[in-house]
Order: structure tokens, then sequence, then C-alpha cells
């Protein structure tokens, strides 16, 4: 099923395009640095100062590790953040797409539920739908 216009999947491949480029501009080390946080983001510095090597192949300080954290995430390249598993809680989730006739419904449906504990994303989009809900619950059940 296709949900998303063309114009916009060209502008996603253009966004992922960027960050290709982005990246292709770290030099080893800093893919190193990124590549072990993306496995484990809570790794320390003294554990990182030992997986992350030189040319020379000797081992990185724990001082040098931080200076290049601390450079990504300045440059945006990096963003430290904690986030919630919905696995991990038994929870479901789904998305709901709706096509509204005009835009004061749109904007009363998002007023309506913005608050709502069980939504955790609303976007107004253009293509087929110009509505989606991300919900999560308990139970299929529950997001019936």
């Amino acid at each position: 099923m296709q949900f998303i216009r063309i114009e916009y999947l060209k502008g996603i491949r253009f966004y992922i395009k960027k960050s290709i480029y982005k990246y292709m501009q770290l030099d080893r080390i800093d893919k190193q640095i990124l590549n072990v946080l993306f496995e484990n983001g809570r790794e320390s510095l003294s554990s990182l100062s030992k997986s992350v090597l030189k040319k020379n192949e000797e081992q990185m300080s724990h001082t040098g590790i931080a200076k290049r954290i601390s450079k990504l995430e300045n440059a945006g390249i990096l963003k430290v953040q904690g986030n919630i598993s919905i696995n991990g809680l038994d929870f479901y989730a789904a998305f709901i797409l709706m096509e509204m006739r005009n835009y004061d419904e749109v904007k009363n449906i998002i007023t309506a539920y913005e608050d709502c504990p069980r939504v955790f994303l609303l976007a107004h989009v253009t293509g087929q739908y110009n509505l989606i809900f991300g919900v999560v619950g308990q139970s299929i059940d529950v997001l019936r």
C-alpha cells in the first residue's frame, strides 16, 4: 500500500543522501565511536577508549573520546537521548490514517487528541490521507 506521494519520498531520499554525505566526512575514529554507541549508547568512556583504536593501533584516551563525542554532539551528528521500548512494556502500536474534507476538521481532530496519553504521533500530511495518528495500548482491544 502506498500512503505517501512520490515527491515526498524524493525529499526523504534527498535528506538521507545529505546525512550519508555528512557521515562520509567523518574520520575513521569518529565512525568507530558512532558504531560502538549505536550498539550500546550507554557505553562508558573507558570502555570506548579500549574499543577505539588510532591508526597506530594505540587506544585513545577517555579524554580524547569525550572530546570527540562533544564535537559530534555540537555538530548535530550525535544526539544522546533515552527512549522507551514499547516492546519492553508489552504495548501494541497502531497507525491510523485519516482523510478529512477540510482543514478545520483536521485542526479540530488534532486539538481533541493532542493531549491524549495513548497518542504518540499526530501529523498533518499531504497525499491520499491528510492526518496520521500513532497510538499505543495494552491490547488490540484497547486500540480498537
